[in-house]
């Protein structure tokens, strides 16, 4: 049913709700995923060989050895509220 501007039945609230709605229905039937764009530093070939000499340096330690070592992802962890990053729609690969 399109909206009528006149027509008092519908509040501009309802509307908003159902188009947000059908919004998402036609993304979803056209095959488009909700995802967050990856953001992160650029990759360059300095890094790639430091990677590389790290796990050259470390290939023989033994178990003992990597227990003493802290690592970090650094991961973003939010129990009770959005982090609010941006979503994108995209086909799949």
């Amino acid at each position: 049913m399109p909206f009528k501007g006149n027509d008092s039945s519908v509040s501009c609230e309802e509307w908003l709700i159902n188009s947000q709605w059908t919004v998402r229905r036609r993304l979803q039937e056209n095959n488009l995923t909700r995802k967050t764009p990856a953001i992160g530093p650029i990759f360059t070939p300095a890094h790639r060989q430091a990677r590389l000499r790290f796990a050259l340096d470390h290939l023989n330690w033994m178990l003992e050895q990597w227990g003493s070592d802290l690592f970090s992802d650094e991961t973003r962890v939010y129990l009770h509220r959005s982090d609010r990053r941006r979503k994108v729609y995209r086909r799949p690969r």
